[in-house]
């Protein structure tokens, strides 16, 4: 019977699983406008972040506290990201075709644009969440994710494995295509999130104070929404 206690192993685990299918929801429902995709991600990583240390309060609170805070810095970077997925997706494709045609230096572009497209990948993983938690401008974002990106490869080759893998596995096998539908309707975003947040609160932890972390991660009341500001990644 310990087993389903509140505080046992598996209702912990269950309620996390419920809470990243909720995060899910809430952030499908925020992208539907498309310029939002940006301000929802950045609220489904501030969540994920909260959820790895145990620290989440209601989901939708946090969710929509965060979605309101960068909202406008978020849509910016979001359309930035967009507009870079959109790049390599129309540059895959036309190398692509020409490769079919058998041209050398065709091909090495083609891997080259796969190597260039791995390191945006990297970096756009790391984006969100310094979005989530810390206070810097675009430029700085941009920049200040590239350098931890380099700084901690190993982790952000796997962080990039975990959100590449999903969609890689729509076009192994009907049978992986079958897992990966299902992954992205149940979970999404927020459960590629939850699994990156297991890496990326611990690379935060290196570059901030304990105790500033633990008062920057305070909850608010609404009423005090307009207060809390996010901190400042030091370089």
């Amino acid at each position: 019977m310990n087993l389903f206690n509140s505080d046992s192993p598996i209702v912990r685990f269950l309620e996390k699983l419920a809470n990243v299918m909720i995060l899910n929801w809430l952030t499908l429902l925020c992208c539907i406008p498309i310029v939002t995709i940006g301000p929802a991600i950045t609220a489904a990583y501030w969540v994920t972040l909260k959820m790895v240390r145990n620290e989440e309060g209601g989901i939708i609170q946090e969710f929509f506290h965060s979605f309101r805070v960068n909202l406008k810095q978020g849509m910016v970077v979001g359309l930035i990201v967009l507009g870079i997925a959109v790049f390599f997706a129309f540059d895959f494709y036309y190398i692509y075709q020409l490769t079919q045609i058998g041209g050398l230096f065709d091909r090495f572009v083609f891997i080259a644009l796969i190597f260039f497209a791995a390191v945006c990948i990297m970096v756009v993983n790391y984006v969100w969440a310094i979005l989530a938690k810390f206070n810097n401008t675009t430029k700085q974002l941009f920049k200040t994710s590239f350098a931890i990106a380099v700084r901690h490869i190993l982790a952000s080759f796997v962080m990039g494995v975990i959100s590449a893998a999903p969609f890689l596995m729509l076009f192994w096998s009907p049978a992986s295509f079958t897992i990966a539908v299902a992954f992205y309707i149940f979970f999404g975003i927020p459960g590629i999130a939850y699994l990156q947040s297991i890496f990326l609160v611990r690379i935060f932890d290196m570059y901030i104070p304990k105790n500033t972390d633990e008062e920057n991660d305070e909850e608010n009341d609404e009423e005090n929404d307009e207060e809390e500001e996010p901190e400042t990644l030091p370089d």
